[in-house]
């Protein structure tokens, strides 16, 4: 009987986020999907996401540099992978002249936490030691990236507001 009223009490200690967390399924992701645009002072860009008759979702962005006339184009999908999900993205350069990663290799991260309205994908491959989180309030959606490049952590963050789509 003690160990009985001991778990109870045990289970109502436990914080509130840890009950609030969703499986990370595709069905859980609908709240990425729309058109997020972001017009900052130095980028401005858009981020899509669209659920394909399949079920996966597709992902597709554009953010150019307002000084430089350069940018990036990205493609990506997220889709099962055993018992998590998965988000393969590919890099161009703005004009689709330069491929960031080689042709059979793009970024890999799997979903490591999911909540109601967030994502948390960890690299994997030559992406380990990489994460890119997701989460929607509202009409804004914010992106953060934490990458390393030339062995050196650089942090991305974009917020984008969801537009008429």
């Amino acid at each position: 009987m003690k160990l009985a009223v001991y778990a109870l009490f045990l289970a109502a200690a436990m914080p509130l986020s840890s009950a609030h967390a969703a499986p990370c399924t595709l069905a859980g992701l609908s709240w990425m999907t729309g058109v997020w645009r972001e017009d900052g002072a130095q980028t401005k860009g858009e981020e899509r996401w669209t659920a394909a008759s399949d079920g996966r979702l597709i992902g597709s962005s554009w953010f150019l540099q307002r000084a430089s006339g350069g940018g990036l184009i990205e493609a990506m999908t997220i889709l099962p992978e055993g018992a998590t999900l998965a988000l393969r993205i590919r890099h161009f350069d703005a004009r689709l002249a330069h491929a960031e990663e080689g042709a059979d290799a793009p970024m890999l991260f799997v979903a490591s936490r999911c909540e109601a309205n967030a994502i948390a994908l960890e690299g994997q491959g030559a992406q380990k030691g990489e994460r890119m989180t997701y989460s929607r309030r509202g009409n804004r959606l914010t992106f953060t990236g934490d990458f390393i490049h030339g062995g050196k952590p650089v942090r991305d963050e974009e917020i984008f507001i969801r537009t008429g789509d």
